[in-house]
């Protein structure tokens, strides 16, 4: 005879990130628009990704570059063939012209009042000490800049990186260029990353130092090879010690790596590598980095296969990001300036706030998404849900506030009817959400949605089966 069926009650993953696989049968677990928050004080919580709203309208023109000049206190962007200067407070006086109006544009400055830009044509220099706006005579076409010890750094379109004159973007001596030497290359960029200059190919890199030589100041580290370069320039970001970008070499398939000075450690675990080697246009990728609410986030958007996923540093978990129509996030690059964070968009010729405290995309409801790792037994025997409940913080938003659940049977194959459930409006603190009688299943994957223009906090939640 067959025994009375036993109730079982365990604590379901609610609060997590994005796990990747090849299959969904080994996992179909994802955080879309939320991250993990609170682990430093014991009570990780699921909490909303960034809302952002724009802030300045520039009118028409793809969104080119930004660059904060701390030595200027001003912003300097592009959009279409125009470079503006926005001030504290956000107003924009346009500052010079490019001969081109479309492709990415890379911004750094000196220590001579003079801020650097290139289009992949030609080098501008705007000297705002001076009030001009001029393009150098140089011999070379530019596809990347950086900055160190007064140089002014410029990748070219031939393989080298080259130097300025000290203190002077204006000037290019013609014999101030080096090679990517460890492997025959093409070269990417000439990154800084605090004392080093990581010299990045398209399947190896080397890093090099400015030794302040009378001929050429710098020379390569030959005790360092690097087997890794990069897929794309743009998916290349540095900041808070770290430089990250989108990797592979010679023997491997597009990995993200990062680097804090030493050897590359890959970021992206095995089921994302296979997600990375899908992609259709892995050089169409644009990433980089940022600090909000005391964590650090890497974000690549791959816009031409319509997806963008996070890094969090802080938590060690990925996420998923998109827009308010769940395509890929509207980001293209970031800056912080004036104590808050700014971005330029994919989309359109306008500047935008990114912040905890803004909660809706430009006014949009946020689309917040989270599905769960598959709940089995290892004997494959079917179960009955009975109960599932989530622990989350109500009372708070003013609105419809409501939380959807549905439930796959088929390891997050299809999803089946949504189920919601009001959450508690302002003034009532309910600490949970309840759904009973979900079914008979061997598996089963829950996919949590939430809505609101208000904030979400999920603490915990709970199954309970009986078996």
């Amino acid at each position: 005879m067959m025994g009375a069926p036993v109730m079982k009650k365990f604590p379901i993953d609610i609060v997590g990130g994005s796990k990747f696989a090849r299959y969904p049968q080994i996992t179909s677990e994802s955080t879309t628009n939320m991250f993990v928050s609170g682990k430093d004080v014991g009570k990780p919580s699921l909490v909303d990704y960034f809302g952002y709203k724009k802030v300045l309208d520039f009118g028409t023109g793809e969104a080119r570059g930004v660059f904060f000049s701390t030595r200027l206190g001003s912003l300097i962007v592009v959009f279409g063939s125009k470079v503006y200067r926005v001030s504290t407070f956000l107003t924009a006086s346009q500052v010079g012209e490019l001969d081109t109006s479309k492709g990415d544009v890379s911004i750094t400055d000196n220590i001579n009042s003079q801020i650097t830009l290139e289009d992949n044509n030609k080098i501008y220099v705007y000297d705002y000490a001076n009030s001009t706006f001029s393009k150098p005579a140089i011999d070379f076409v530019p596809v990347f800049l950086d900055y160190q010890d007064t140089y002014t750094i410029a990748t070219d379109n031939e393989g080298n990186w080259r130097l300025s004159e000290s203190s002077n973007s204006l000037i290019w001596p013609a014999l101030d260029f080096r090679q990517l030497q460890t492997k025959a290359d093409t070269l990417k960029a000439a990154v800084v990353l605090n004392r080093q200059l990581w010299i990045i190919g398209t399947k190896a890199s080397e890093v090099w130092y400015d030794q302040g030589n009378q001929l050429f100041p710098y020379v390569r580290d030959n005790s360092v090879s690097i087997d890794y370069g990069a897929v794309s320039t743009s998916s290349i970001a540095k900041g808070f010690n770290k430089l990250v970008w989108l990797g592979k070499n010679e023997k491997s398939q597009n990995v993200i790596v990062f680097t804090e000075g030493g050897p590359p450690i890959e970021l992206s675990p095995e089921g994302l590598d296979y997600v990375l080697n899908t992609v259709s246009y892995p050089e169409s990728s644009y990433g980089f980095i940022y600090q909000q609410d005391g964590h650090i986030f890497y974000q690549i958007t791959f816009n031409k296969d319509n997806f963008t996923i996070v890094y969090d540093f802080t938590s060690g978990e990925w996420h998923r990001a998109t827009d308010e129509k769940l395509n890929h996030h509207i980001a293209k690059d970031i800056v912080f300036f004036n104590g808050k964070t700014y971005f330029i968009s994919f989309n359109d010729s306008a500047l935008y706030e990114m912040s905890s405290d803004i909660t809706t995309y430009d006014g949009e409801e946020i689309p917040r998404i989270r599905v769960l790792g598959p709940v089995k037994f290892e004997d494959d025997e079917p179960f009955i849900i009975n109960h599932v409940n989530i622990q989350m913080e109500q009372g708070q938003n003013s609105g419809i506030t409501k939380v959807d659940l549905s439930v796959a049977k088929n390891s997050g194959n299809s999803f089946g009817n949504v189920v919601s459930q009001d959450v508690s409006p302002t003034g009532y603190r309910q600490g949970k959400v309840d759904w009973n009688g979900l079914g008979r299943a061997i598996n089963i994957t829950l996919q949590f949605r939430f809505w609101s223009k208000g904030r979400f906090v999920v603490t915990g939640g709970s199954m309970e089966i009986y078996k």
